[in-house]
């Protein structure tokens, strides 16, 4: 007989959401909810050479891709630490529109390579550092979900409260999944 072990099924379905994410945020980052791309499209470097290298972002691609195609966890940790690598360090200031826009993307795609790698911590730390960087701005995901708030959710989902989870903007399937979680990890 097999029994139901809700922390098995809370990794599992925590790893799902974090790859549907993964993939949504890859391919369809914006800064602006006006604009949404239609199908995924690779990381595109918008930025000058100097803060973002061109070539590091193409390998870094690369190997996120075949993260996803393996499956293989520390792959996604390895193209996190590479595309942090591919950033110039520390940014110079003030960043011009596109520039911004570049970084918040890559420091997105970082965020959640390292959560779907299982890094919680590295993921963590990204977060709050694209936190102090992007006061007051926010990537939005094709079906207008932000990125922000998707990433606090995977983090920090199940110790939030029915109320907190509301007043974030997340995708009704997360909200649900981590309502059940919390449903099946307190009873």
């Amino acid at each position: 007989m097999t029994y139901f072990n809700p922390k098995n099924s809370l990794s599992q379905s925590v790893k799902r959401l974090t790859a549907l994410a993964l993939l949504t945020t890859l391919g369809a980052c914006s800064s602006t909810p006006s604009h949404v791309l239609s199908s995924p499209a690779p990381i595109v470097n918008t930025a000058p050479a100097e803060v973002i290298d061109q070539d590091c972002l193409l390998q870094a691609s690369q190997m996120a891709h075949s993260a996803e195609t393996s499956g293989a966890t520390a792959q996604y940790v390895t193209a996190a630490r590479y595309m942090q690598s591919c950033m110039q360090q520390p940014l110079p200031a003030p960043l011009d529109k596109n520039q911004s826009q570049a970084v918040m993307q890559l420091m997105a795609n970082i965020t959640l390579n390292f959560i779907q790698g299982g890094d919680i911590a590295a993921a963590q730390q990204q977060l709050r550092h694209f936190d102090r960087k992007f006061a007051n701005q926010d990537l939005y995901l094709p079906d207008f979900t932000s990125f922000r708030d998707t990433a606090s959710a995977l983090l920090q989902g199940t110790s939030m409260s029915k109320h907190q989870l509301a007043n974030l903007n997340i995708s009704r399937e997360l909200r649900n999944e981590l309502e059940r979680q919390q449903y099946w990890l307190s009873h």
